[in-house]
């Protein structure tokens, strides 16, 4: 993203073109440049889609290393297995959904 807004802001590249070399949805491209164009600042956080993270990065990383201690110890968890505990870990400490 950053690499293709580069080129268009430089000239190198229109949109169009663009948006068919980095495979970027046009609108999103186009909005972004239009916003550096204006002055305002862009930012590139990552997003799961419509979708926000339920748990703050810290506590992320300790489930993740919790998986991952299951798997190495020969213990891997289905989805299910998986959704149901965390699910009911954000119902225990009323984490907003």
């Amino acid at each position: 993203m950053k690499e293709a807004m580069l080129r268009v802001m430089d000239g190198k590249l229109t949109v169009r073109l663009a948006v068919d070399k980095y495979d970027i949805p046009h609108s999103t491209l186009q909005n972004r440049v239009k916003a550096l164009k204006s002055g305002r600042e862009v930012t590139f956080k990552l997003k799961l889609g419509k979708f926000e993270s339920t748990f703050d990065e810290n506590f992320s990383f300790q489930l993740y290393n919790h998986v991952r201690y299951l798997y190495n110890n020969l213990m891997s968890l289905t989805r299910s297995e998986f959704l149901k505990p965390a699910f009911d870990l954000v119902e225990y400490l009323k984490i907003p959904r």
